[in-house]
């Protein structure tokens, strides 16, 4: 999983063309804030608070990558059901098409 938000931060720091320490250093203001945040923090963290921010950047870009993705992949869905409606008028598919994502989930139209 690990290697997985690490491609994630990669892109993600490839798309804004800055580099992790810049998203660093502007969080290490409000770093205390958000590690008080947490229930049960282990004490190394207090010691580790790049790391920990890092860690955050992270898993924070990890979701949003799933979210960027999981959009690019309806739109690209909606697109191509798009199309098929247009189709429609020729005698092609009717209005009430299902857009089909991942094989598996529907969204009727």
């Amino acid at each position: 999983m690990e290697k997985h938000k690490s491609r994630a931060l990669a892109h993600f720091l490839e798309r804004s063309k800055k580099p992790l320490s810049s998203y660093i250093l502007s969080l290490r203001e409000i770093a205390q804030d958000v590690m008080d945040a947490y229930d049960t923090l282990p004490p190394t963290w207090d010691e580790n608070t790049d790391e920990f921010l890092e860690l955050m950047i992270r898993d924070g870009c990890f979701m949003l990558e799933i979210l960027r993705t999981s959009i690019l992949m309806i739109s690209s869905c909606f697109i191509k059901g798009s199309q098929s409606l247009t189709k429609s008028s020729q005698g092609g598919t009717s209005e009430s098409s299902y857009f089909i994502i991942n094989g598996s989930q529907r969204i009727k139209r």
